[in-house]
Order: structure tokens, then C-alpha cells, then sequence
């Protein structure tokens, strides 16, 4: 598990799944999109079932950080005013490289 707020990364050296904070990134290098996508945490069932099979698919990939992609910004986890808590953006490792 790696803070992926300090230091700040420009571009993802591991494919991460997002566990917490939220992410803007620019995949266009991946899929030939030309805008940049948001990234949300992962939600527990999706992770359980990611971790059965190793595929992301779905729901999955609003949480799927693929390496060498850019990162436009990246932001901690703030909560709600009556219930208010910090933690930086965490993302779990899920592949390296070759």
C-alpha cells in the first residue's frame, strides 16, 4: 500500500488499485481517450471479487490506476462536515513492471 499524495507522482509507476482519495488521470496513451477520467475508491466488493480473479472489469476500473499513465491531480480523503477526517490517497500495488 502506497500514499500516492507524498510525494506527488506525475505518472503512475505501478498498476494501483485506488483504495482511497480520488484521482484525475490521462489515459489517452491507454485508450485514445482525449479527456482526462476520474478515479474513485475502490468499493469492498469489487476488491474481494478482483481479488478472486485478477481482472478488471466493470465497476473496477473507475479504481484502476494503469502504469505510465499521467496524473492530472490527485486528492486525500476528506469526509463530511459532521463527521470530518483526513487520509491521504492511498492506492494498493496490484503489478509492477516486466
Amino acid at each position: 500500500i502506497v500514499n500516492l499524495t507524498e510525494p506527488p507522482l506525475s505518472i503512475f509507476p505501478a498498476d494501483l488499485v485506488l483504495l482511497s482519495g480520488d484521482a484525475i488521470v490521462n489515459e489517452s496513451m491507454l485508450t485514445g481517450e482525449s479527456i482526462p477520467v476520474s478515479k474513485v475508491p475502490v468499493k469492498d466488493e469489487d476488491l474481494a471479487r478482483w481479488r478472486e480473479t485478477l481482472d478488471v472489469q466493470g465497476d473496477m476500473a473507475r479504481s484502476f490506476l494503469y502504469a505510465g499513465t499521467k496524473v492530472v491531480r490527485i486528492r486525500r480523503s476528506v469526509g463530511p462536515a459532521e463527521n470530518p477526517f483526513d487520509r491521504p490517497a492511498l492506492g494498493l500495488v496490484a503489478r509492477t513492471g516486466p
